[in-house]
């Protein structure tokens, strides 16, 4: 009943919307407030610098926005079925037979190794038959809508955005009572089946073949293998920046790999002292370069493996855990058969497989970098000036168009 309301008269009333912009107006009010959040905007704007429509929503965006353009953009994505994307995720736990229970312990053992037998059976035959249900209830609901769009309709071409060839490196500084720092090193990665955009296909063409052929194989290679890289090289951050450099109180790196196009990317974040932003930016630098001269190793892979197990052993007890992670795949194969293929894949990986996933990680040579400071006007002073890191620029790759062009100036000069 709800999709069917939903999908078939999507109701939209000036009261609904006005809170849900207020709503958004204190998000987006919140983000640019904070240095981190001020930060990223930054840092995404740099990055694409052609898609704004990757960047997080500004307070003056949100307050342009109207009732007839919410209305417009819901009818727009919920019109009909062309683009909706059904995932079901269910259990169910099968009922112990107790009809057969014995006197004496043996009676008992036996009786319980005969109920154990078809457990498995009844729970897979469960769960298929409310798979059956869920799916006959949802197309009974949704059988009013029409299948695609009108003949008449033109479709709206398909996003895929480029990040910039170049790097950069900005500073950012806010009033505040507290003295605190923040820098956000980014570059590029591939998207969720292994592809990049325009930018990380002509920055990795020369060895991304290997990498290619294990994603044409498996299409979970990518996540799993760029799942292990990352926390293998969340571990050496905190080690060395943390631990033994004692220059930042917490540092990650976080990798973005888009579903519906091919395009993804990466940001070490690191907290500091503002006194020791600058040497906590090249220490984040330098690890995140470091396997090019120390390739991962086979403890710091295993170590991994155990804390991924753990996060997903924690995951899995929130509500929406399943459904999550069903994933479209490109072959239309049933993605939830894909799940426990996917847990077996991440334990067949080794370090070669973590070392190839840092090798499609571009802009390490010429990252994307946004120091953020906050607290007196003093504070900002404490970053050195000119640049911190030492960049090495890549000459742009040679597009058709730029060809054309030099093709049809050489002419007129002849």
């Amino acid at each position: 009943e709800w999709l069917h309301w939903l999908l078939r008269e999507p109701q939209m009333d000036l009261q609904g919307f006005a809170e849900a912009q207020l709503r958004l107006k204190g998000l987006a009010n919140a983000r640019e407030k904070s240095i981190e959040g001020k930060a990223i905007q930054m840092l995404k704007e740099e990055m694409y610098p052609r898609d704004p429509w990757l960047w997080e929503a500004t307070l003056a965006q949100v307050n342009c926005l109207t009732l007839g353009q919410a209305k417009r953009a819901a009818l727009a994505q919920l019109g009909d079925l062309s683009m909706l994307e059904l995932d079901i995720a269910s259990s169910a736990v099968p009922s112990v037979s107790t009809s057969r229970v014995g006197s004496s312990m043996s009676h008992e053992e036996g009786g319980q190794e005969h109920a154990d037998a078809p457990a498995d059976g009844d729970a897979q035959e469960a769960i298929e038959e409310m798979q059956r249900a869920l799916e006959q209830e949802i197309c009974q609901a949704l059988g009013s809508l029409p299948a695609a769009q009108s003949v008449g309709a033109k479709l709206q071409p398909r996003l895929e955005p480029t990040m910039s060839w170049s790097g950069c490196e900005l500073r950012s500084h806010m009033p505040d009572a507290q003295e605190r720092g923040f820098v956000a090193v980014a570059g590029g990665a591939p998207g969720w089946h292994g592809r990049g955009d325009a930018t990380w296909q002509a920055a990795t063409a020369s060895q991304n073949a290997a990498w290619l052929e294990s994603c044409s194989v498996d299409p979970a290679y990518a996540s799993s293998a760029m799942r292990l890289m990352s926390e293998c090289m969340n571990g050496r951050l905190l080690s060395r920046i943390r631990d033994q450099l004692s220059l930042a109180y917490n540092c990650e790196v976080c990798i973005t790999m888009y579903e519906g196009f091919s395009a993804g990317n990466f940001i070490c974040k690191c907290y500091a002292a503002p006194e020791k932003l600058a040497m906590a930016t090249r220490a984040a630098l330098e690890v995140l370069r470091s396997p090019s001269f120390f390739p991962f190793t086979d403890a710091e892979v295993e170590a991994s493996k155990r804390v991924l197990s753990y996060r997903e052993a924690q995951e899995k007890r929130e509500r929406g855990y399943w459904v999550q992670r069903l994933r479209p795949l490109l072959d239309g194969q049933c993605a939830a058969t894909r799940l426990s293929e996917e847990r077996d894949l991440l334990g067949k990986l080794t370090a070669d497989d973590a070392l190839q996933a840092w090798k499609m990680l571009t802009g390490l040579e010429d990252p994307f970098i946004v120091q953020a400071t906050s607290g007196s006007p003093l504070v900002a002073s404490m970053l050195p000036p000119g640049p911190l890191v030492d960049r090495s620029p890549r000459p742009p790759p040679s597009t058709p168009a730029f060809s054309a062009s030099a093709a049809a100036s050489m002419e007129l000069l002849d």
